[in-house]
């Protein structure tokens, strides 16, 4: 199904993180922007990682890299929280699902309602027990 805007919203808000690999340690890192060393290992080209999940402070340490002439490799990664389920199920969209559910309760509401002065009815009552007693024979 496809994301609408507010689902795409939550998605970037709360599920994605930004990260970021440097071949060196940059002079200092904005706020909002976390630092984590890798070990050394071979073949590792980067053997730095910047995480964060604030596009501003992501913008601005980009600039600040491409300023400074670092190399850097980004990539959009899911988080792995308990929020992930309801916010961005896979292949689901969480709007159309609660505006389903609304017009689902909307539409079986009068159903309800009227179930409900059904059973209220002495009369109604009445005939329902006299037609139980006949097909129980």
């Amino acid at each position: 199904m496809q994301l609408t805007p507010i689902d795409r919203w939550l998605k970037v808000k709360f599920v994605q993180e930004v990260h970021i690999l440097t071949l060196r340690p940059t002079e200092h890192t904005p706020k909002g922007i976390r630092r984590i060393d890798l070990p050394l290992t071979p073949g590792r080209r980067f053997n730095h990682l910047y995480k964060s999940s604030k596009p501003k402070a992501v913008n601005k340490f980009l600039i600040m890299l491409k300023d400074e002439n670092q190399m850097f490799s980004t990539s959009v990664v899911d988080k792995d929280t308990w929020l992930k389920q309801f916010i961005a199920p896979e292949g689901k969209s969480p709007t159309w699902y609660v505006v389903s559910v609304f017009c689902l309760m909307g539409a079986l509401a009068p159903v309800a309602s009227w179930l409900r002065d059904l059973i209220k009815d002495p009369v109604f009552i009445e005939n329902f027990k006299e037609a139980m007693e006949i097909m129980k024979g």
